[in-house]
């Protein structure tokens, strides 16, 4: 099931207009990224049956990624955090909407829970990046 809902969230966000300049990414390629970027990672899995696949907690993450293009390291923090909340305020808007609507992905209804955005601990200055868990929880619509 964890495949099916991070194909169906990156085809969602492919599709939100506030990230028409956003690269969405499938899984990381453990590079700095150098423009706009959302990586969607595989989280823990909590089926509630093997067998059936009736509900389940599937934990996906989400890395946001901006880059400044600035020169001074001050400017640079500036525009990168700057780059960064608003990424992060598009996301959680969007992740709402994908979670909160009534939303069915391949016969599942689904809900998304948010979790607080973690920093990168500006690690990779001129980058900057936060990371989000998400928990979809999904129920078979007819068992």
């Amino acid at each position: 099931m964890w495949y099916t809902l991070i194909v169906a969230l990156e085809a969602y966000l492919t599709n939100v207009a506030a990230f028409s300049n956003v690269v969405i990414q499938l899984g990381d390629c453990a590079d700095v990224h150098e423009s706009t970027t959302l990586v969607l990672l595989r989280g823990k899995t909590q089926p509630d049956n093997l067998v059936r696949h009736i509900r389940g907690k599937q934990t996906l993450h989400i890395e946001c990624w901006v880059h400044s293009a600035e020169r001074e390291a001050e400017q640079q923090t500036h525009d990168a955090y700057s780059q960064l909340a608003a990424l992060e305020n598009d996301l959680t808007t969007a992740l709402q909407a994908f979670g909160h609507e009534p939303n069915t992905v391949s016969g599942y209804h689904i809900r998304v829970e948010l979790t607080p955005f973690e920093p990168d601990g500006d690690q990779f200055h001129p980058s900057v990046a936060s990371r989000i868990t998400i928990d979809i929880i999904y129920n078979k619509i007819n068992p």
